[in-house]
């Protein structure tokens, strides 16, 4: 998600027909949890020499930084800052963090200020630099993925570009007036995405910032007053809008950028994540938290909701390798729990596999086109801990198999691969699970498949994966001289984890006649080992 995706594999011979419905797919569960006393309003991550932290724009406390561990966070931040304001937001790049820190005032005599902090102690943060504005007020801050400019979003006087190739000496570019405040900032490249809020409306602005000391409006678009927080991810523009929930946004061309849909939320939405490119996560303040389906930018759909009261405060939210942080009374680890289940339809021209939470199915994979049937399994390739079989529907004999693989969230076509070439009909079978013996608990995909080549039964097995990329990846493949009976009566695929050697194939009507197999690992090198009886 990130970069791990739950994902539906399923062997079929044609493309499918997807239909989704919105509907819970997953529950949301609070696997660890932080206290933090005071009113935190930003959360960001950022490693440092090697290591991960959560960094906190902590409002009266300060900076608040957070080590990351295999299993959760630290209790207690590992080191913190209290500035003289209040810190509204960070951003960091190396080994210095950047605050906009509100605003200090002394008597008659207000300064906004935007700290610069050498984190390279993360126990000992040092303050390097207050750039102060009279009359200013910080509000928000982000950094260029270089590191060298900075652009701090100043209540009364808009957009303070700042040259930080330096961190310990920040150098003035420019301004640039907004005539209204900036809630928040997203950089991609040399163009700044500015989220406005005025007294009775809001809008995104786009700047081209190529040349900083001469900015360029790119075009815009109408938000409402409440609008918190915005996201760029491509050229989609998401906006947590308040109460009017997450609206989304096609900025292809900034000059004329156009609604794509709007996600209702119970509460407020205060922030936005990408958890993967098909899945989103929603901070919805008295709301709790969403997760939804993104894949279809024009129908963004709910698969799960919480409103536990530890996330009914819920103001950021950050996704850190597949890991949910969300920002509420603290911080909150969470964790998707899907609720899936699944089932064919029959054989024949009715076949076809439902993905369902309950009774309502939000993907229907439909084969009726060929009458072959279909196979599916549920489970997390990519190693997040899920493998279960949740379907079998038979295959018969069929021209070049493929195997394909869904997203399970958003039903989206990830990958898929063909399995053989022939035009002949062919027996194969397929199964989800770990097939390496007891060695290991990777859970992976095998294959089988049955011929005849040079009148002799053939038996081939086939190991795959998927990338991280959820690329379906050939591991090894081998060809082995096989029993008569299993040609000729066909035979069953039976795969059982744990067992020294896992993959049992028997001739379907004479069970007697059976061959065990295993892949193992050697040297950096895959090889099928079948068992001598």
């Amino acid at each position: 998600m990130s970069k791990k995706n739950l994902i539906i594999i399923s062997f079929l011979i044609l493309i499918g027909l997807l239909k989704i419905t919105p509907v819970q797919a997953a529950e949301i569960e609070i696997k660890n949890s932080v206290v933090i006393s005071s009113t935190s309003y930003h959360l960001i991550y950022h490693e440092i020499a090697g290591n991960q932290y959560l960094l906190t724009a902590g409002g009266e406390d300060g900076l608040l930084i957070y080590q990351m561990t295999e299993d959760g966070l630290s209790s207690d931040p590992v080191g913190t800052f209290d500035t003289d304001g209040s810190a509204m937001d960070v951003t960091a790049y190396g080994n210095y963090a950047y605050v906009a820190d509100h605003y200090t005032q002394n008597g008659p005599i207000i300064k906004g200020h935007l700290l610069t902090l050498d984190i390279s102690d993360p126990a000992n943060p040092q303050l390097v630099n207050d750039y102060q504005v009279t009359l200013g007020n910080f509000q928000t801050v982000a950094i260029s993925a270089d590191g060298s400019t900075l652009y701090a979003g100043d209540k009364i006087s808009g957009i303070h570009i700042l040259d930080v190739s330096d961190p310990t000496t920040p150098i003035f570019l420019s301004s640039y007036s907004l005539g209204s405040a900036a809630a928040d900032l997203a950089v991609v490249d040399t163009t700044l995405y500015i989220l406005q809020i005025f007294d009775t409306a809001g809008g995104i602005l786009v700047v081209d910032f190529s040349n900083p000391t001469a900015p360029t409006a790119l075009g815009g678009e109408s938000v409402y007053a409440d609008a918190n927080e915005l996201t760029v991810a491509g050229s989609v523009v998401y906006v947590a809008n308040g109460a009017t929930g997450l609206t989304a946004y096609d900025f292809s061309n900034p000059a004329s950028p156009s609604l794509l849909s709007n996600f209702d939320t119970g509460g407020s939405a205060r922030a936005f994540a990408v958890l993967n490119p098909t899945t989103g996560v929603i901070a919805d303040g008295s709301g709790g938290v969403y997760v939804i389906a993104t894949a279809n930018t024009s129908a963004l759909a709910e698969r799960a909701q919480s409103s536990d009261a530890l996330l009914t405060s819920a103001t950021d939210v950050v996704v850190v390798d597949g890991r949910i942080f969300v920002l509420s009374a603290g911080i909150q680890e969470l964790t998707l729990t899907y609720t899936f289940s699944a089932q064919g339809s029959g054989n024949g021209a009715e076949e076809a596999i439902a993905v369902k939470d309950g009774s309502a199915a939000w993907c229907t994979i439909d084969v009726s086109d060929q009458k072959v049937g279909a196979k599916v399994f549920l489970g997390d390739y990519n190693n997040d801990g899920l493998a279960y079989e949740i379907a079998e529907a038979p295959i018969g004999k069929i021209k070049k198999p493929k195997i394909r693989v869904y997203d399970a969230v958003s039903c989206e076509l990830l990958s898929q691969k063909k399995m053989s070439d022939s035009d002949k009909k062919q027996q194969f079978k397929m199964k989800g699970g770990n097939y390496y013996g007891s060695d290991t608990s990777q859970d992976e995909i095998v294959a089988t498949r049955v011929f005849t080549k040079d009148d002799v039964p053939q038996i081939k097995l086939l190991a795959y994966f998927l990338n991280t990329s959820n690329e379906l990846k050939l591991k090894k493949s081998t060809t082995f001289a096989t029993n008569k009976k299993m040609e000729s009566q066909g035979y069953k695929l039976q795969l059982t984890e744990g067992k020294k050697w896992p993959i049992v194939i028997k001739a379907k009507n004479d069970t007697s006649v059976q061959e065990k197999y295993k892949l193992e690992k050697k040297d950096g090198n895959f090889k099928w080992k079948k068992k001598q009886e």
